[in-house]
């Protein structure tokens, strides 16, 4: 072999391996994720017995392993991949009864994320695919839920999900006071140092007029939502990367009474949860 070729050999080995430097393996994170959906309802009518309130609870679940590689310079853009993609039958409480539009929502929402199944995205997190979850706007669960699903962790001081505004489509105009805290502690995890931190995000109770009816509301029924959510992670210490994390969230939809005036109305209840459980392992 001449000079001239050892040369290119040697340049075209040289240039291979720049890129397998620069292209690192990807952090691979079992995800687990729980979706509750919990309805109580009571609708008393003049010159009926009161009944007690009726609850109704639909649970499902799906796992995932989640391949990630976060851009270095932007860390808000990334490149993941969705693999063994598992589901889980509903689960109903009490079971059997009508199939209410929400429980075939979620039931829907939770068949769609299978086809996430070998799917690849070089996104931002805000465009990242999450379970429908035809929450209303102001969307906080459904922005809060595609952060929380990755193998991030909180950060220092800085609130690293960008929740909407009220001042967005359907809000009341302005941003809301969003209250963002962390705390820090120091544990271990599977005999490895790490920090552990506690992460809060919590929202204001806001109007959600679209949640009552204009006939209900001419009788001074009020509707409010709310948010709130939690993140408990664990940092590794000598190389800043999430280990673990389990995190949960809530948005919680109610009607409010007090200005009602008709006995029979003030005897309404109508509460909707829905909340969401992430467990996140890191794998590699």
């Amino acid at each position: 072999m001449s000079f001239g070729r050892l040369n290119l050999a040697a340049l075209l080995l040289g240039l291979l391996s720049s890129a397998a430097v620069s292209q690192p393996e990807p952090a691979r994170y079992r995800v687990e994720q729980v979706f509750r959906l919990e309805t109580v309802l009571a609708q008393p009518r003049a010159g009926q017995e009161n009944q007690p309130p009726v609850t109704t609870l639909v649970e499902g679940r799906f796992r995932f392993v989640l391949e990630q590689r976060l851009n270095e310079e932007e860390p808000e853009f990334g490149t993941w991949r969705f693999t063994r993609v598992e589901l889980e039958r509903l689960r109903k409480e009490p079971p059997g009864g009508e199939t209410s539009a929400a429980e075939r929502a979620l039931a829907l929402g939770l068949l769609s994320m299978r086809r996430l199944e070998g799917k690849e995205f070089t996104v931002g997190v805000g465009e990242l695919p999450v379970l429908p979850l035809g929450e209303a706007a102001p969307a906080w669960l459904t922005a809060w839920l595609r952060w929380a699903q990755m193998g991030s962790f909180a950060g220092v001081g800085v609130n690293p999900v960008n929740l909407p505004a009220a001042g967005e489509p359907g809000g009341e105009g302005g941003s809301p006071p969003l209250t963002y805290d962390l705390r820090w502690r120091r544990s271990d995890f599977r005999q490895q140092p790490c920090h552990v931190q506690e992460a809060r995000w919590t929202a204001p109770t806001l109007p959600a007029p679209g949640a009552v009816t204009p006939e209900l509301a001419a009788e001074g029924v009020e509707a409010r939502t709310r948010f709130s959510a939690m993140s408990l992670e664990w940092v590794a210490q000598e190389n800043p990367a999430l280990v673990y994390a389990e995190r949960s969230a809530l948005r919680e939809t109610f009607w409010d009474l007090q200005h009602v005036q008709k006995p029979e109305l003030r005897e309404m209840v109508f509460r909707v949860r829905l909340s969401v459980q992430v467990r996140i392992e890191r794998l590699s």
